[in-house]
């Protein structure tokens, strides 16, 4: 196996291209990498040693670094070049369960993000649900990454709580004062607030990033 990593082609074996999805695979669900005991478990050897030796081999190929003394240490390499870390962005649940509270017990998982995003520092994910966004290339299952705040700018997609229902729209406010929260999709119609109209409608965040993960 030919693993391309960001300064040079990098010759494993099978096994060792295996090892080395799953250390990723972890990061990016986890927002840390495993331990020789979860990889151990994992690919079912009997001997922890045997996950000793292949670390050992991703290590002289460049594949992957880890500082010694440390469980949760082995990183990637092109991760770990790329003098970025990784920043865990709670995942709140799916955007249309109500409006988000970030507290322990509502964190569903974590997102990965490298930290040298152009984000602001209250940053949490929701899980888009519905296909209200298509035509931006936002689809059901994905997840938002959204900068908690409650100012938006025409055309900026905005998480929006309406009367405790949550949902993901492109934001627009007329001469009027109107609120249009308009879906990116040709088949579905603009939802559309007056001033006067008697709605709980709160700007929860702007959209500013998109995490998806392919299987």
């Amino acid at each position: 196996m030919v693993y391309l990593g960001i300064m040079k082609q990098i010759d494993l074996t099978k096994i060792e291209g295996k090892i080395l999805e799953y250390i990723k695979e972890h990061i990016l669900i986890t927002g840390i990498p495993p331990t020789l005991r979860e990889i151990q478990k994992k690919f079912s050897y009997k001997a922890i040693g045997t996950v000793q030796d292949h670390i050992a081999s991703l290590i002289r190929k460049g594949a992957v670094l880890r500082e010694k003394g440390k469980a949760r240490s082995i990183q990637p390499a092109e991760t770990v070049t790329s003098h970025k870390r990784i920043k865990r962005i709670p995942i709140l649940g799916q955007i249309a369960a109500g409006f988000p509270v970030l507290s322990e017990e509502n964190i569903m998982g974590y997102v990965p993000m490298f930290s040298e995003g152009a984000y602001g520092k209250e940053i949490f994910a929701l899980i888009v649900k519905g296909t209200s966004m298509v035509e931006a290339g936002i689809f059901d299952g994905d997840t938002a990454i959204i900068e908690k705040g409650p100012i938006a700018e025409n055309g900026d997609i905005v998480a929006v709580s309406i009367n405790d229902e949550v949902t993901l729209k492109e934001f627009k406010k007329d001469p009027t004062g109107a609120v249009n929260l308009i879906p990116r999709n040709s088949d579905m119609l603009p939802m559309v607030y007056s001033k006067n109209q008697n709605v709980d409608m709160k700007i929860i965040g702007k959209m500013v990033g998109l995490y998806r993960k392919y299987r």
